[in-house]
């Protein structure tokens, strides 16, 4: 079974020019990188928590990097043309005790419009599409394994996306609360358009590390705001539309210009 984890590109003799690669867990193409980022359940008496591992940055949705593609004949096909990550990981927090004929299971209680959610691929029916989508159930039940559910979605450069879910003790057929056990709500974050230093904001910081980094390649650049592989103009304008006025005032574009073309003169004068 192909796993969401691996890093090995799939080279498709049938595609000139084109390498057929898997998901990344961080999202984009073979180089990115990413660490899971847990959200541990337990089960204390009658209470479902939820702790999500703060230490690991915000993901990031990430497309494929030009020339990579995702072979069309694969499970995890319609995630090509989005930015997508499977950083968020459920995971047990301990040893949990059920009682007999339940399940922990998670319902979608709101998300930003245009999120989509895959099954994780180590899952039965791995990359199938979760909560409603596509007609699947609107329940998910948790295998109790630890699982990175895959997120995608086609405009990752112009809108926040987010997912808050309640983590809930049901009934292992029916999906039905049990009377008497205490949800937990969770909300998965992703970085805000322009968000490049991940603090959680779009502000002065953002522009500063834009600056530093400009005309800088790669196939994971923090300033690289629409994944293209290259810091340049157009992640200027990511930044640009998403920045908060009360943060930070927008510099004109002739300041930028300067900017760049003195980044462009440190470049030159670097040693290889």
């Amino acid at each position: 079974m192909r796993s969401v984890l691996a890093i090995a590109l799939l080279v498709a003799p049938a595609s000139a020019g084109a390498a057929y690669v898997s998901p990344q867990l961080g999202g984009g193409s073979p180089g990115a990188t990413g660490a899971m980022k847990h959200a541990d359940v337990t089960l204390q008496s009658h209470a479902v928590l939820v702790h999500i591992d703060e230490s690991v940055p915000m993901p990031r949705l990430r497309p494929l990097l030009e020339g990579d593609e995702f072979d069309p004949a694969a499970p995890y096909a319609m995630l090509s043309g989005k930015g997508y990550n499977s950083q968020y990981g459920w995971n047990a927090g301990g040893f949990i005790n059920l009682p007999s004929g339940s399940a922990i299971w998670v319902e979608e209680l709101d998300s930003s419009l245009g999120l989509e959610v895959y099954q994780a691929p180590v899952d039965a029916n791995g990359y199938a599409p979760l909560f409603g989508a596509n007609g699947s159930p609107e329940r998910w039940k948790w295998s109790g394994r630890m699982s990175h559910n895959i997120y995608a979605a086609t405009d990752f450069a112009v809108t926040a996306h987010w997912a808050r879910y309640r983590v809930y003790l049901g009934d292992t057929t029916t999906g039905e609360p049990l009377p008497g056990y205490t949800p937990a709500e969770v909300t998965f974050e992703f970085a805000l358009p322009g968000d490049y230093d991940l603090d959680g904001d779009v502000d002065g910081g953002d522009l500063a590390l834009w600056t530093a980094a400009y005309r800088d390649t790669g196939p994971a650049l923090a300033a690289d705001g629409n994944g293209d592989g290259i810091v340049d103009a157009a992640d200027y304008t990511v930044w640009r539309d998403n920045v908060s006025a009360a943060a930070v005032s927008v510099p004109e574009p002739s300041t930028v210009a300067t900017a760049a073309v003195l980044v462009l003169a440190r470049l030159r004068t670097r040693r290889w």
